[in-house]
């Protein structure tokens, strides 16, 4: 099947037109979703999520090797023809509603092309709790990814992800196995979670009431400055009492820029922040 054909007719059929606002590119190369799911190692143990289904093509491929798959569409509009296509398979449920807000059922692995939108929701406001993942993502997003510590593309994002999965870039995709085509280049990655980062031990650090986002937020407001004195702002603008100096074992390491910084001097950071506000909770 022409999948290209196949999804312009359909989208004109039922009158849909993809949603810029959502990023939606439906991805039209089977090649390339079967080499996801090898790169995913997809076997029939796993249970695998993928977000943004669109018309259910790497739902279908994910179907044939997997034990379940779950579907995240947000569009009302694809519900119909995704149900149409994946009614066939019994191992396929599909979730309605927004990645943001649905409760997600625990899995193995995730391989899905997610709208570009979210990409940046997915590492800070809602990291999915898995052992691996093949991701379809902007390019430059990936570039955010790898950063490394000083470069101009280093922040929360790169943060997050460096300190909770291994990164691997698979494959720069061209722009022509897309439906429409997009403007923006894109890029295969896995992501591996790194031993000790299971949900109830390190990965809990990061989802502390957003406190650690809040934490990268606003250190790379003012990310050339000098990491004390963005510190010092932090305390008196969150009202935590305290002096910085009490937040380091050496004032040296008070002096780099806030870029400069290594993901695990970010973490180290803030679990004395954390240790500094209960110490002075119980004080008071």
């Amino acid at each position: 099947m022409n999948l290209r054909r196949y999804t312009f007719e359909t989208l004109r059929l039922h009158g849909i037109r993809p949603r810029r606002k959502l990023g939606q590119s439906f991805l039209v190369d089977e090649k390339i979703m079967e080499r996801m799911v090898d790169y995913a190692k997809v076997c029939d143990k796993d249970d695998v999520l993928d977000i943004g289904a669109g018309l259910g093509f790497l739902t279908e491929v994910l179907a044939r090797r997997a034990h379940r798959v779950y579907a995240v569409e947000v569009d009302s509009g694809l519900l119909k023809v995704l149900r149409q296509r994946l009614s066939p398979y019994e191992n396929v449920s599909i979730i309605h509603g927004d990645l943001m807000k649905v409760r997600l059922p625990p899995v193995d692995k995730v391989v899905s092309n997610p709208p570009y939108s979210i990409s940046s929701d997915l590492f800070l406001r809602r990291p999915v709790d898995f052992r691996l993942s093949v991701l379809t993502l902007q390019r430059e997003f990936v570039e955010r990814l790898l950063a490394e510590p000083g470069s101009p593309k280093y922040g929360r994002v790169s943060v997050i992800a460096r300190l909770a999965w291994r990164i691997e870039k698979l494959e720069n995709l061209p722009r022509g196995v897309f439906q429409p085509i997009p403007k923006v280049e894109s890029c295969l990655v896995r992501l591996t979670k790194k031993e000790g980062w299971e949900r109830g031990k390190e990965f809990d650090v990061i989802l502390d009431k957003g406190s650690f986002l809040d934490l990268l937020s606003f250190l790379f407001s003012e990310r050339r400055r000098n990491l004390g004195k963005v510190l010092r702002k932090y305390l008196d603008l969150r009202c935590i009492p305290g002096r910085v100096e009490e937040l380091v074992e050496d004032r040296r390491l008070l002096s780099p820029r806030v870029c400069d910084l290594e993901p695990e001097q970010f973490l180290a950071l803030f679990r004395a922040l954390v240790v500094l506000r209960n110490q002075k909770s119980c004080k008071a």
